[in-house]
C-alpha cells in the first residue's frame, strides 16, 4: 500500500491544475454551507438575545379602551405572568413639504421598572418629563435625518405638539419597520415610531387612566395552552371592545425576521447542493480519464498481487484528497466570513447587538458531506 500511496502523490502532482480548480469548488461549497448556516444561527441568537433584554411580549391585544383596574384583573388568569397597558395611536407628522405624507405611531411607555416590549437606547435617553422629550425609533431617525436635540411637530387630536428628540432607540417590535400588513416595503422616511411618557399619551390622546393595547407575558410552563389562554383573555376583555390578538409568532416584524433567517438557511443548502453536484461531475470525469489512461498500470497492479479493493481505494483516495483539502480550506475561510456576514446583516436588519458563536456541528456535517460525495463520485 505504501507504493500505491507514493503513486497517488504522483497522480496528484501530475494533475495539479485540475486538482487545484476542483479543490477551489469544494472550498466554495464549504464556505457557502458553513458560513451561511452559522450566520443564520447567529442572527437567530442575536434576535432572541435582543428579545430577552427588551422583554419582548408573547401576546399583544388591541382594545377600544380599558381602565387600569381592568388590566389588573387579568393577572388572575392562569398562565398570565405579566400584563401591562399602553396607548398607541397613528398621527400625522408636520414636515416641510405639505404634499408629503408622513405618519408616526405615538407609543407610550408604562410607568414601571420591568417594561414589556421595552425600548433599547442607542443614543440619548428615553422619553422624560411631561412629553416634551421623546424617543424616536432608529430607522425613522435615519430615514428623516433626525438627530438628538431636533424638534418634530406631531398633529394630535386637532393640535400641533412640538416634541424634543431626547433619544434614538431600537424596539423588538420594529426591527423590521412596517406600518402594517398591507405595506409592500419598509419606508422609514414616511413612517416611524415615537415613544412618549404614559402621562403625555393619556392626556393628549384622551385616555386618562386607560389604555388601548395590552402587552402580555405568558408563564413558560403554560405555552402549550397559549391559544386557550388567549381565548380566556378575549372573553374577559370582550366588554372593552377587543379588536384583535397578536401572538409573537404572528407579529409582523418577528414573522418577517424569521422568514429572512429561514430563507438564508434554505439558500445555503440549495447553493451547496449545486456546488457538490458540480464537484461530483468534475471528479468523476477526472477519475474516468485517469483510469482509462491507467489500464496498463492497473493490469500490472493486479498481476503483482493487488486486490480489486486496494486498486479501488487507490483511486477513491484521489477523490477523498480533493474533498478533504477543499474542506480544510473552506472551513478556515468560512469562520471569519460567517462573522463578517452576520455583522453586515445585523446592521441591515437594525439589530443593535451581535451574538456570534462557532457551531461545530456544521463543520462536522460539511466534512462528512464532502467525504461522502467525494467517495461516491470516486
Amino acid at each position: 500500500m505504501k507504493k500505491l500511496n507514493i503513486r497517488l502523490l504522483r497522480l496528484i502532482k501530475n494533475s495539479r491544475g485540475q486538482v487545484i480548480s476542483t479543490v477551489g469548488i469544494v472550498a466554495l461549497a464549504i464556505i457557502v454551507y458553513v458560513s451561511m448556516s452559522m450566520m443564520s444561527d447567529n442572527l437567530y441568537d442575536s434576535i432572541y438575545q435582543y428579545y430577552d433584554i427588551t422583554n419582548f411580549g408573547d401576546v399583544l391585544i388591541e382594545v377600544t379602551k380599558i381602565p387600569r383596574a381592568g388590566v389588573e384583573k387579568l393577572h388572575n388568569i392562569e398562565g398570565v405572568k405579566m400584563v401591562q397597558g399602553r396607548i398607541s395611536s397613528d398621527v400625522p407628522l408636520r414636515v416641510e413639504d405639505p404634499e408629503e405624507r408622513v405618519r408616526v405611531r405615538i407609543v407610550s411607555l408604562p410607568n414601571e421598572e420591568d417594561i414589556i416590549n421595552n425600548i433599547y437606547t442607542i443614543d440619548g435617553s428615553g422619553p422624560q418629563g411631561k412629553g416634551k422629550s421623546v424617543a424616536v425609533l432608529q430607522q425613522f431617525a435615519g430615514g428623516r435625518d433626525i438627530k438628538l436635540g431636533d424638534r418634530i411637530v406631531a398633529y394630535i387630536g386637532g393640535r400641533d405638539y412640538t416634541l424634543d428628540v431626547g433619544g434614538i432607540v431600537g424596539s423588538p417590535e420594529y426591527i423590521y419597520l412596517m406600518e402594517n400588513e398591507e405595506a409592500l416595503l419598509p419606508a422609514p422616511e414616511s413612517f416611524g415610531v415615537v415613544y412618549v411618557t404614559e402621562d403625555f399619551a393619556q392626556s393628549v390622546l384622551d385616555y386618562q387612566g386607560s389604555y388601548n393595547e395590552l402587552m402580555i407575558k405568558i408563564d413558560g410552563r403554560y405555552f402549550e395552552r397559549l391559544d386557550s389562554i388567549i381565548e380566556t383573555l378575549e372573553e374577559e376583555l370582550d366588554k372593552y371592545g377587543v379588536k384583535r390578538s397578536i401572538k409573537r409568532e404572528d407579529q409582523l416584524s418577528h414573522s418577517l425576521m424569521m422568514q429572512e433567517v429561514d430563507q438564508l438557511k434554505t439558500m445555503s443548502r440549495a447553493i451547496t447542493s449545486i456546488f457538490l453536484l458540480v464537484t461530483m461531475v468534475i471528479i468523476s470525469i477526472m477519475l474516468s480519464r485517469l483510469v482509462r489512461n491507467d489500464r496498463i498500470s492497473i493490469g500490472v497492479m493486479k498481476a503483482i498481487g493487488y486486490s480489486n479493493g486496494e486498486v479501488l481505494s487507490h483511486y477513491i483516495k484521489f477523490a477523498l484528497f480533493i474533498g478533504l483539502v477543499g474542506s480544510i480550506i473552506g472551513i478556515l475561510v468560512s469562520l471569519p466570513v460567517s462573522i463578517g456576514l452576520t455583522k453586515l446583516f445585523i446592521v441591515f436588519m437594525n439589530i443593535p447587538m451581535l451574538k456570534t458563536k462557532v457551531y461545530y456541528r456544521y463543520i462536522v456535517q460539511a466534512i462528512l458531506l464532502i467525504s461522502f460525495f467525494s467517495c461516491l463520485s470516486g
